[in-house]
C-alpha cells in the first residue's frame, strides 16, 4: 500500500469517527431535554386503619403523608363519602406536620364502605400540591351480632341436663379471671325461668349453667336485649330470639319387683298382686297423676 492509499484510508476512517461523533452528541441531547425531571406532588406513605382491616365505627381514621403539609389548604381539601356520594361530618386535625387526622361526628354505618378524598387543592408546606386527587377506601365492622347459639333455634328433644351458649361475631367482654365474672354483663333472659349461674369462657363466648335439669317436654324461649355492646362499644342493634323444647320423660327399664327384669317376651302366670317397677331417664312428679295403665285382653 503506498502513502495515497494509506491516506485514503485514514480519510475515511477520520470521517466515519465524525459522524459518529456528532450522532451521539445529537441524540444525548435530545435525551436530557425529553428526561427532565417535574416536581412530584405528595404522597400518602400510611393509613390506620391499614389497608385491608376494617374501620370501627366510631373510631378517627389517620392518614399520613410523605412530608410536611400546608394543614388549612390540605384539611379543607378532604372529604369523607359515604356510598352515595355524600359527605360525612366530622372533624379534622393534625397530629403533627405530616399526619391528618378525620373524626366522623357520629357513628358510622356497620359494613359500609366510606370513600376518602383528597383534592389538588391539598398541598406542601413548600407550596407543592397534589398532581392528583387522592381515593382511599375504608370498611366499616359488621354490626355486633349472635353468631350461632345452642340448642340451636327449634331444635327438638333437647337433653334436660343441657346448658345454653351464645356466641357473638365480636369480643363483648375483656378478658378478666373468674373472680370478676359477676362485674360482666348476663346477657340470657329465659323462659320458663331457670335458675342457674352464667359464665363468659373467652370474650365472645357465653355458658348458662342451670342449677337444676330443665324442665322435661318444654318449650323454653331465650332473649338478649338489643344495647348490648362489645368491648368497641357498638351495640347489638335489634335483640335475638331463639327457642328449643327439650325432650319428654323417656322410660329406660321396667321390671317385675322381685321378678324379670325389662323382659323382652310375654310373661305369663303373673300373681294379681304383682308390682311393677318402672324407670324413667329423669326425675318425674310424682303428684302429676297416675303413672300409666295396664293394658287387659
Amino acid at each position: 500500500m503506498n502513502n495515497k492509499q494509506l491516506l485514503r484510508v485514514v480519510g475515511a476512517i477520520l470521517l466515519i469517527a465524525l459522524v459518529v461523533v456528532l450522532i451521539k452528541i445529537t441524540f444525548f441531547k435530545d435525551t436530557s431535554l425529553s428526561v427532565e425531571s417535574q416536581p412530584t406532588g405528595p404522597q400518602i406513605i400510611a393509613q390506620n386503619p391499614i389497608e385491608g382491616q376494617r374501620l370501627d365505627l366510631s373510631s378517627p381514621m389517620e392518614i399520613k403523608f410523605d412530608r410536611k403539609m400546608d394543614p388549612l389548604k390540605t384539611g379543607d381539601s378532604f372529604l369523607l363519602l359515604d356510598p352515595n356520594g355524600e359527605p360525612v361530618p366530622g372533624q379534622g386535625t393534625w397530629s403533627d406536620a405530616q399526619t391528618f387526622i378525620f373524626t366522623p361526628a357520629s357513628a358510622l354505618d356497620s359494613g359500609t364502605v366510606y370513600t376518602a378524598t383528597f383534592s389538588t387543592q391539598a398541598a406542601a408546606v413548600d407550596g407543592t400540591a397534589l398532581q392528583e386527587n387522592i381515593k382511599l377506601e375504608f370498611k366499616t365492622v359488621e354490626a355486633l351480632t349472635v353468631a350461632q347459639v345452642f340448642p340451636a333455634q327449634d331444635t327438638q328433644e333437647v337433653e334436660t341436663a343441657s346448658s345454653i351458649t351464645v356466641i357473638f361475631n365480636h369480643p363483648v367482654v375483656p378478658v378478666t379471671i373468674v373472680e370478676e365474672q359477676s362485674k360482666l354483663p348476663q346477657p340470657l333472659e329465659i323462659t320458663p325461668a331457670v335458675k342457674g349461674k352464667g359464665e363468659w369462657v373467652n370474650s365472645s363466648v357465653y355458658v348458662f349453667q342451670p342449677e337444676e335439669i330443665l324442665l322435661s317436654g318444654t318449650s323454653y324461649q331465650v332473649q338478649i336485649e338489643a344495647g348490648l355492646k362489645d368491648t368497641n362499644g357498638n351495640a347489638l342493634e335489634e335483640s335475638f330470639q331463639w327457642q328449643f323444647e327439650t325432650q319428654g320423660p323417656i322410660i329406660s327399664n321396667y321390671a317385675l319387683k322381685n321378678g324379670a327384669q325389662y323382659p323382652k317376651e310375654e310373661v305369663t302366670d303373673v300373681p294379681l298382686d304383682q308390682a311393677f317397677i318402672v324407670m324413667f331417664t329423669q326425675t318425674m312428679d310424682q303428684k302429676s297423676g297416675k303413672c300409666g295403665d295396664i293394658d287387659q285382653p
